[in-house]
Order: structure tokens, then sequence, then C-alpha cells
């Protein structure tokens, strides 16, 4: 789903931005040079990880000259004209277009495309339980519309990545146990909470089949959870909640016991995982991508922020009565496994405590 309530002005000149696309740049595992006279499509290309995709392969061409042309695919022109100002400038030769679509729906874009990352889906856990069923809808026909589109165009296309989630994974409480690719755990599909990781799970099947049975080169990112500088000052996922309230020298308050453990992912290791896999990703297989050090529980999250923000904060816990009706998800202890993905050359570089600093620095800003 793409980013709500971002200040539009400046994002993409952030301080910390600015260094994280430089990281993506220097990353020695990328060969940006082999995108080089390439058409690369995006969709949810306003949403955190699509813009910043976007964002690094603008900053790329603007470098290395590579003759890049670069499709956002989108619902709100406007916001996106808005998002990247200086690219819009009306040029016939500039390097950047949009194609304002409903991904529901069938795919009538005559572009020819050589690579497609498929960012667009649900990512507020409230709207997951509010709207179950257009999530799930969203998901799985939005991929089976860019995996039609990539069979209608087997010739030209060289390569679409699908973001997926570690919500993939399902109820894995085990976390003494390494969570790889071929891990599986249970959850109920008649939880309304069930309908995002539902329909990431069939959106990875047909992905996988279009594979098997049409040749389509695609491949799947599960990703930790993701955050980092370029986030919606609005943004209301529990990481933003706990920078704002850290600054603010304010209580970070858990509406759960922050049991909950998992491995994250911070947005400059998490675009360069999805550029590598364009170029190294095997068709029909799936990589987790995160960072393995960062696992810890929520509650350790919300103290690393208040650590980082230095203003005193304390990290509280007031469970509400209608917490079922706030969408979170289950709680798992899940330690991803990233040695498939390293083992192609892909390598995680920034810790907890600095995806920590780094957000705040950008927030601040």
């Amino acid at each position: 789903m793409e980013d709500r309530g971002q200040d539009m002005a400046e994002w993409y000149e952030s301080r910390q931005v600015l260094e994280d696309m430089e990281e993506v740049l220097s990353a020695e595992y990328l060969h940006l040079e082999g995108f080089r006279g390439r058409t690369i499509a995006v969709t949810g290309a306003t949403g955190l990880l699509g813009k910043l995709t976007m964002l690094a392969l603008l900053k790329a061409n603007e470098r290395w000259n590579l003759d890049l042309r670069l499709i956002g695919i989108i619902r709100n022109e406007k916001k996106a004209q808005e998002l990247f100002a200086p690219w819009c400038t009306g040029a016939e030769d500039s390097p950047l277009s949009f194609r304002v679509m409903d991904i529901n729906c069938p795919i009538e874009m005559e572009d020819a495309v050589d690579y497609l990352v498929h960012t667009a889906s649900v990512t507020a856990s409230k709207e997951m339980v509010d709207h179950p069923y257009d999530t799930v809808l969203t998901s799985i026909l939005g991929t089976k519309n860019m995996l039609d589109y990539c069979i209608k165009n087997k010739s030209r296309i060289k390569k679409m990545v699908y973001l997926s989630s570690m919500e993939f994974y399902g109820a894995i409480t085990d976390g003494s146990t390494e969570v790889r690719e071929d891990s599986y755990g249970l959850f109920d599909p008649l939880v309304t909470r069930s309908s995002y990781p539902e329909g990431k799970r069939a959106s990875e099947c047909l992905c996988a089949m279009a594979a098997k049975q049409e040749g389509v080169p695609v491949c799947t990112i599960r990703l930790g959870q993701t955050f980092g500088a370029g986030i919606a000052k609005q943004e209301n996922r529990a990481f933003a909640q706990f920078a704002r309230s850290g600054m603010a020298g304010a209580d970070i308050v858990l509406h759960t016991k922050g049991e909950k453990s998992h491995c994250y992912c911070y947005t400059s290791d998490a675009v360069g995982a999805i550029l590598f896999l364009l170029q190294q990703g095997e068709a029909g297989e799936a990589y987790n991508a995160a960072n393995a050090q960062t696992y810890c529980s929520i509650k350790e999250l919300a103290q690393c922020f208040a650590s980082e923000a230095g203003m005193g904060s304390r990290v509280v816990v007031d469970i509400p009565e209608n917490l079922a009706a706030l969408g979170y998800a289950p709680d798992t202890c899940m330690r991803l496994s990233t040695e498939k993905l390293e083992g192609l050359g892909w390598k995680a570089r920034v810790g907890l405590s600095e995806m920590a600093r780094r957000l705040l620095e950008d927030m601040r800003s």
C-alpha cells in the first residue's frame, strides 16, 4: 500500500536518506552497471521501499549516466509528482515516468519493461483487520496481474522481485531455532489478522508456479520488519511511535507484553537486497532478508529507541481491553536465517542501535 502522510517537502534531501542512498550505491555486492539502458518498473512507488528503491536508481542513473528508464506504478499521480518533484520536469529525456493504475485490475501497460519490483501491498495492521477481504484480494490479484504482464512480455522481462514478509512463516515460537526458507508455522486462516500472511503465502505460490509453468523469472524476498530514514512523519507502526515518544522524552507505551521477537532490516539493506535479487535471484526461489544480529523482543526494541533518543523515556506496558481490534500480529519468536541470500553475496550492514539512531536523526530533521 502506498505511503500515507509523508511530508512532501524534500524528503529526498534528508541528510540521512542521502547517506543511506550512498550506502546502497557503494555496496560491494551490487553491480549497478548491469542495469545500463534498462527499463525498471516499481509498483507502490510512493510507499517506503518503493520510493527508496526508485531514489537509489535515480541516484545511480545520475552518477554513472546509466540511461535508465524508471516507471512508477502508482494510484495518485499528484502525490507521486510531489514526492519526486526534481525528476518531474516534463522533459522528454527525464528518466522517470508514472503509470496510474489499480493493480487489482489487469495491467494495461504498453511499456517494454526489463525488470519489475512489486512492492504494492497493504501494510497497516489496522487496515488488515478492518478490511481483511480487501487485504487478501489486493495481495493475490495484484501479484497475479503483475505475473500476467510478465507472461505476456516474457521475451523482454529479465526478472521480477516480489516483496513478501516474515509473516509468511506463521506462528513460529521457538526462538532458539533459525527460520530458514523451508520453515513453516501455522496460523488460523479464519482470524481476520491472517488476511495479510495468507495473502503473502498465496502470492508466493503464484510466483513459484508462474516460474515453473510459464518460465517467468520471478523470485521472492521475505523481509524482516523494515524501517529507516524516509518513513512518513505520521507513520503509525510501532517503531515510529517508539521514535516519537523517545524524542519527546515521553513514556514508550506497549499495548502487549512486548515478548514478540524477530529480526529487523534497515531500509538501505532492504533496497540493496531488492536490487541484488533483480540481478542474482533464482526464478521460483524465496530469500530471507534481515540483519540476523538484530533478533530481539519488541520490548527490547522499545528500550533501544529510548536509549538512543537520550531523553529519559521509560518503557511501560499498558494492555487495553480491545487488544484484538488493534490488529497486532500473533506473538512469535522468529530468528530469521539469512544464509541463503548471504550465500549469493548480499550482507546486511546496519545493526539495531544504528537503525534506531538513523531513524531518530531523520525524524528530527
